[in-house]
C-alpha cells in the first residue's frame, strides 16, 4: 500500500510565548518532512489536547524552545511512510506521541496533516477504540500506569486513593488498577461519582462536603485496617492534604504527585520550589511531611504504550471523551477554551476533518 503525500501541508504554529488564541497561527504551506532512521510519517486523524501543551505555550521563554513549534503531542492516525520500520508498515492505525522534550526542542509536534513521530513512541491502534478515543492515551494514560505501577510499585490486594478520580489521568488510574486487583476509593464531585464508579471505582469522596484531609482520617484510619498503600494526587494543589497523610497512608506507602499547579509568575515558581523542598527534604522533627512524597515525571517508553493498548484490546481500558472541536479556527480555540477551564470529563480532542487518505 502506498500513499500520496503532498510537499506541504496545513498546520498550527505557535510563533512566540503566550496563549494559544494570542500566539497560534494557521499555516496552509509548512513543510512535510521525511521520516529518518527510526522514524514514521503519520497523516494525522485526531489530536488530543493536554494541559501541558497550553501551559508550556505560556510558561517557556522563546529562548529556551524552537519557535515556530507545531503544538500538542498525542495523536492517532495512519502510516503513511514506514521508513525502514520492521514494526510498522504504510496503511497501520496508530497511536503515539511527539514527546515534550522533543517538542521544546525541534518544533515537531502533533497539530498537523502529517507528523513525523519516532517508532518507539507508537504503538498500534486497538480494533476496540476509535481514532478520536485512541489519540487520547499516551499522556494521560501512560502517566496512570506508570506512576501506579512502576513509580508507585501497587500490586494487587493494595488499596489506592487517588486525588481526582473525575480527571483524565484519574479515570485511566482507576481502570489500570482495578485491571491488576486493586481497591480504589477517589476524591470526585457528585457530578462525577457515577462516572467514577462505573469506571470501576469501589468508593467515593466528595471532596465538597468538608476537608478531604479530615474526610480521610475519619474514614479510613490506620488503626482499622483501612489505610491505603498508595495515594495517587492527580490534582497537587493541598498541602494539607499530603501533611494529614500520615493518619490514613501505611508508613510504608508513597504520596505520588502527577499533577501541580503550573506557575504562572516568578513569585509562585518561587512558591512551587518551596513546596517541592520542604515535601522532599524537610524532616518530620521540622514539620515535614510523615511519608515519601514522589514528583511523578514521565518517560514515554513503548513497552508501556502497548501494555495500554493490550489492556484496551482487552475491554478492560477505555478512553473517557469530553468534547471534539473541529480543525479550523473557531474549534481548536474553543479546544483551549474548553481545557483551560480545568472542568472536562476526559480528553479533549481535536478532529482534522479535511483529512481523507489518498491511495496511489
Amino acid at each position: 500500500m502506498s500513499f500520496s503525500i503532498p510537499t506541504t501541508q496545513s498546520s498550527w504554529q505557535q510563533i512566540a510565548r503566550g496563549h494559544p488564541q494570542d500566539v497560534l497561527r494557521f499555516s496552509t504551506d509548512t513543510p512535510v518532512l521525511r521520516p529518518g532512521k527510526g522514524e514514521l510519517l503519520v497523516k494525522v486523524a485526531f489530536v488530543a489536547l493536554n494541559p501541558a501543551g497550553y501551559k508550556l505555550m505560556n510558561f517557556v521563554p522563546a529562548m529556551m524552545r524552537k519557535l515556530p513549534s507545531t503544538p500538542e503531542y498525542d495523536l492517532s492516525g495512519t502510516v503513511v511512510d514506514s521508513s525502514d520500520s520492521t514494526l510498522f508498515k504504510a496503511g497501520d492505525a496508530v497511536f503515539g506521541n511527539t514527546p515534550i522534550d522533543s517538542n521544546l526542542k525541534t518544533g515537531r509536534g502533533a497539530l498537523c496533516e502529517y507528523a513525523v513521530v519516532k517508532e518507539e513512541h507508537l504503538v498500534h491502534k486497538p480494533s476496540t477504540l476509535s481514532f478520536e478515543q485512541a489519540s487520547g492515551m499516551v499522556v494521560a494514560g501512560e502517566t496512570a500506569y506508570e506512576s501506579l505501577l512502576v513509580t508507585g510499585g501497587l500490586k494487587k490486594g493494595d488499596r489506592l486513593f487517588i486525588n481526582g478520580g473525575g480527571s483524565s489521568v484519574g479515570r485511566f488510574a482507576i481502570q489500570i488498577a482495578k485491571s491488576v486487583g486493586v481497591y480504589v476509593v477517589v476524591s470526585c464531585s457528585s457530578s462525577s461519582r457515577e462516572e467514577c464508579l462505573n469506571l470501576g471505582a469501589d468508593e467515593t469522596v466528595d471532596y465538597n462536603l468538608s476537608p478531604l484531609p479530615t474526610q480521610l482520617s475519619s474514614l479510613y484510619p490506620l488503626s482499622s485496617s483501612l489505610g491505603f498503600n498508595l495515594l495517587l494526587d492527580c490534582i497537587g494543589t493541598s498541602q494539607a492534604l499530603y501533611h494529614a497523610s500520615h493518619t490514613f497512608l501505611l508508613p510504608s506507602a508513597r504520596y505520588v504527585v502527577v499533577g501541580l499547579p503550573f506557575p504562572d509568575s516568578i513569585s509562585s515558581v518561587a512558591g512551587l520550589v518551596c513546596n517541592m523542598g520542604s515535601n522532599l527534604f524537610r524532616p518530620t522533627w521540622l514539620g515535614g511531611g510523615k511519608r515519601k512524597w514522589v514528583m511523578f515525571s514521565m518517560n514515554v517508553k513503548r513497552e508501556y504504550l502497548v501494555e495500554l493498548g493490550r489492556l484496551a484490546e482487552e475491554g478492560t481500558l477505555t478512553v473517557c471523551i469530553d468534547s471534539v472541536h473541529g480543525w479550523d479556527e473557531a474549534g481548536v480555540m474553543a479546544a483551549y477554551a474548553k481545557l483551560g477551564t480545568g472542568r472536562v470529563k476526559g480528553k479533549v480532542v481535536i478532529l482534522l476533518d479535511i483529512l481523507d487518505a489518498h491511495f496511489d
